[in-house]
Parts: structure tokens; C-alpha cells; sequence
């Protein structure tokens, strides 16, 4: 794209790459996305008029013929999952602060007008940055809550991460927030395991938390 130089590709599944702003000579990020995918390209467009906290800034959205561009911030850091492949277990005090991180970026992305689902919410999109924070990435999988989900029975089928997902995903209700705090207990007990899997730690400060977030028959 004009005004940017792609350096890399960030993503082996999505049209992702690292580039450099020619005029700023920063560093960003280039997502390209299908001219089809118009709920994709609305939430980055709401995410853009809504700059929150844990999610990197959408700089600009370039739509053309082609092809939709996001142009976002660029995390200097690890994956969350490059860093549980590297330390295995992570320790409590770190999970308590990489999850209550998670929370209140999503507490905030739901309390948009209308709220944003983000329905993968996985160690692979989740940023730890050098300076500390966390940041939630990758918006390709979301959905916006509408007015009209009480009418719904299904609005999913096989979005996100199989082992991440909850119920709903498979096309067996509608996603709303819960969804994602599905993913987070998820993500909790793959910190506290050091592994991906269903089977919940037992014995583990987080193993309430963890059911909390996971439990479908309440």
C-alpha cells in the first residue's frame, strides 16, 4: 500500500504483515482483510472511534476495490503464547495480572455501543508488551451484539479456536460476552497447566475461576 513499506508477515493464517509508516518511519501493522467481510471491517471501524486501552490503535482504514486495510499499532513484545512455550507454568502472581488485564479490556470492549464479542480469545492473541502491558489483538474472529440476538438462535458455527471455544461457537447458541469470558477461563487454565487442554487444573487457586468461566449449566 502506498505510504508503507512491507517489512514481514506476522500471521501464517490472516493477511498480516509488519510494515514501516514511509512518512513517521514507524513501525505498524497492515491487516488486510476481504472486501466480503463487512462485520470484520465494522468492528475495526468502531474500535477505531472507541481507542481502547489493551487494544492496539487503529491509525487508519483504507478501503479498496480489492481489498479493506486496517492500519493498527505495532506491540514490540511476545505472544503470550511464545512466552508459555518458552517458561511452561506460569507462575500465579503473573496469571492473576495477565488475567485481571484480560477483564478489563474486555469490560471495556463490551461496554461499546454496540458491543464488541471478540470469540477468540486464545494465548496466541494476547501481547505482552515490553513495557509491562497486555494488550487483546486480532478481531478477525469478533462480532458485534445486536438488538435483534434475542431472537436469535444461532449466530456461529466454528468461529475461533476449537479448544478455546465455547459452546455457542459450534452453532449451538448465540455469542455474547460470556463467550469471551469462556475463552479467558480457557486461557487461564493454559497458563496454570503450561499445556492446551480442556481438562481443568484441580487443586490450583484458579480452578473455581476457571469452572466459573467455563460452566454452561447455570
Amino acid at each position: 500500500m502506498e505510504g508503507y513499506k512491507e517489512i514481514k508477515k506476522l500471521s501464517q493464517n490472516n493477511e498480516v504483515y509488519l510494515a514501516r509508516d514511509e512518512e513517521r518511519g514507524t513501525l505498524c501493522v497492515l491487516r488486510k482483510l476481504s472486501v466480503a467481510d463487512e462485520n470484520t471491517l465494522d468492528i475495526y471501524r468502531l474500535l477505531k472511534r472507541n481507542n481502547v486501552c489493551g487494544v492496539p490503535e487503529i491509525y487508519d482504514i483504507v478501503c479498496n476495490e480489492d481489498e479493506n486495510i486496517v492500519v493498527e499499532e505495532y506491540i514490540e513484545g511476545v505472544s503470550l503464547l511464545s512466552y508459555i512455550s518458552k517458561v511452561g507454568v506460569i507462575p500465579d502472581v503473573e496469571i492473576v495480572e495477565i488475567a485481571t488485564s484480560i477483564c478489563d479490556i474486555l469490560t471495556k470492549i463490551h461496554g461499546i455501543d454496540p458491543p464488541v464479542i471478540h470469540r477468540d480469545i486464545k494465548s496466541g492473541n494476547v501481547m505482552l508488551s515490553n513495557n509491562g502491558e497486555v494488550f487483546l489483538i486480532d478481531f478477525n474472529a469478533g462480532r458485534l451484539k445486536g438488538d435483534d440476538d434475542i431472537n436469535r438462535e444461532t449466530d456461529t458455527e466454528l468461529m475461533g479456536t476449537p479448544i478455546y471455544a465455547a459452546p455457542e461457537q459450534f452453532g449451538f447458541g448465540t455469542s455474547s460476552p460470556a463467550t469471551d469470558y469462556y475463552g479467558l477461563g480457557m486461557l487461564i487454565n493454559t497458563m496454570a497447566t503450561g499445556e492446551v487442554t480442556r481438562k481443568v487444573i484441580k487443586n490450583s487457586p484458579f480452578t473455581v475461576i476457571i469452572s466459573k468461566c467455563t460452566d454452561r449449566k447455570s
